[in-house]
């Protein structure tokens, strides 16, 4: 996702707060984001890796990992 891309998806998260006034479809949408689209995205970079590269950073790797954990362990509350 490039910066464009971000910025228009911020945009229209704006636009759409103003225009709904309820902040209950937010609070779903913002759980939904932060607990499983992070821990998608986190997975989807960690397994475009190549698996020796990923040995010389076994800290990082240790700690994408224990992210999708705890996104996945908080999940289930």
């Amino acid at each position: 996702m490039n910066i464009y891309e971000m910025l228009a998806l911020i945009g229209t998260g704006l636009l759409l707060r103003r225009v709904i006034k309820s902040e209950k479809p937010f609070a779903h949408l913002n759980k939904f984001a932060s607990q499983v689209l992070l821990t998608f995205y986190v997975f989807s970079n960690v397994a475009s890796k190549d698996i020796a590269y990923l040995v010389e950073i076994k800290i990082v790797f240790l700690y994408v990992f224990l992210v999708i954990a705890l996104s996945l362990g908080l999940f289930h509350r």
